[in-house]
């Protein structure tokens, strides 16, 4: 939450709403995959799991690679990745929905830093964020949850009744 304020974003409400509901949300569906993990599989197993199971969930999110880079054979993974819908998400509440161009009168702080583009919707073409609404990220989290808790409660009632 403090990101947004640190990386000098506008101070809208709306805005900074989007983000936080993107960061719950993420938040939730990291715990429901944790949730069903542990559920499944005996604590030495979930322990290699877990960040086995993360890697190519982070890999195929958008964040570090672009989805334009990833070959089209692998493609298709990317929509199995929950923090793909946080990240565009999130960037769309940033930077979408009609926001006013960019202040580029600041230096880069490092020589890593990027040019400032200037123009918002460039930011989410240079990221490969699809147009479509904010709100589709947001149903698909919420499907990611629901799918995950009730997975969850299966695997627990499954073992439930197979350790008596």
């Amino acid at each position: 939450m403090i990101v947004y304020f640190l990386t000098d974003q506008p101070s809208d409400f709306s805005r900074f709403m989007v983000f936080l509901t993107m960061l719950v949300l993420t938040a939730l569906v990291a715990q429901a995959q944790g949730l069903l993990i542990g559920a499944s599989t005996d604590l030495e197993v979930s322990v290699f799991l877990g960040p086995a199971t993360g890697i190519p969930i982070i890999l195929f999110s958008g964040f570090f690679i672009t989805l334009d880079t990833i070959p089209k054979y692998l493609q298709w993974l990317s929509y199995s990745s929950f923090t793909r819908y946080a990240f565009e998400g999130s960037m769309k509440g940033i930077y979408g929905n009609n926001r006013t161009t960019l202040n580029c009168t600041k230096k880069p702080s490092s020589s890593v830093s990027m040019p400032c583009l200037g123009e918002p919707q460039s930011v989410l073409n240079l990221l490969s964020i699809s147009r479509y609404h904010f709100g589709v990220d947001f149903i698909v989290l919420i499907l990611f949850f629901i799918a995950l808790r009730f997975l969850c409660f299966i695997v627990l009632r499954w073992r439930a009744r197979n350790s008596t």
